[in-house]
């Protein structure tokens, strides 16, 4: 399996938002101790990144970089318009993971539901 909810591993980035199998602000389940790679499709005009934060719910890094193990950046970290990027995860300790656009920090967010 891909470690990922019914959804697959889709996630759409829009102007201003974050959909994953139709919805937005969404929920994702993810299986405790699996690697699952999202994708990422920006289907916006706008510049976009997706930041997965600990599970102390805090964003050590304001704008993240592909390649910087202190975080889960998207690779590429900063994604145009009409681009993909590809974003791998996998945790280790149950609980729920928010996420963020950091160029668009207070309107583009999710969780992963990682059980």
């Amino acid at each position: 399996t891909d470690g990922a909810a019914t959804g697959g591993t889709l996630i759409i980035l829009g102007d201003n938002f974050f959909e994953y199998d139709g919805e937005r602000e969404p929920a994702i389940s993810v299986a405790l101790g699996e690697e699952v790679t999202f994708d990422l499709e920006n289907q916006g005009d706008s510049t976009h990144n997706m930041q997965v934060n600990g599970t102390d719910d805090t964003y050590d890094i304001a704008l993240c970089e592909t390649g910087d193990d202190s975080t889960a950046c998207s690779d590429p970290d900063v994604i145009g318009a009409s681009m993909s990027a590809k974003l791998t995860v996998q945790f280790d300790e149950a609980g729920i993971y928010n996420f963020r656009c950091d160029f668009h920090p207070t309107e583009m967010m999710g969780t992963l539901v990682v059980e």
